[in-house]
């Protein structure tokens, strides 16, 4: 199983990833967060073996989190 964490400040793209990632089951979502921040809260948290990263978050440039 692929825990996998996803960090997108748009509600809906979030929900879209965590739909299209759920219809594998060899995915599982373990979590949505909506800023770097909670993004690396939920990273250091819970150890994901994937992150779907968005680039442009409200706090912080995707990339600087990466």
């Amino acid at each position: 199983m692929i825990r996998t964490l996803i960090i997108e400040d748009d509600f809906r793209v979030a929900e879209i990833n965590a739909a299209y990632v759920a219809k594998d089951p060899d995915f599982e979502v373990i979590g949505l967060a909506h800023s770097s921040a909670k993004g690396y809260e939920m990273v250091l948290e819970h150890k994901p073996d994937l992150v779907l990263l968005d680039l442009y978050l409200p706090d912080e440039h995707g990339l600087e989190l990466f």
